[in-house]
């Protein structure tokens, strides 16, 4: 049985920059909701205690 691994630099690059614009854009979201008060739900709550 052969087994190739192929590593392209290329893809994991373009993989790369595509998360981290997703990050810059949560981060952008988060920067508008400072100082704003919010309510969350109970299912929320469940996860924080």
């Amino acid at each position: 049985m052969n087994f190739h691994l192929f590593y392209n630099s290329g893809k994991a690059a373009g993989e790369r920059s595509r998360f981290e614009e997703t990050i810059q854009g949560m981060q952008a979201w988060l920067d508008k909701q400072r100082d704003q008060e919010r309510e969350f739900s109970s299912t929320f709550h469940h996860y924080c205690t």
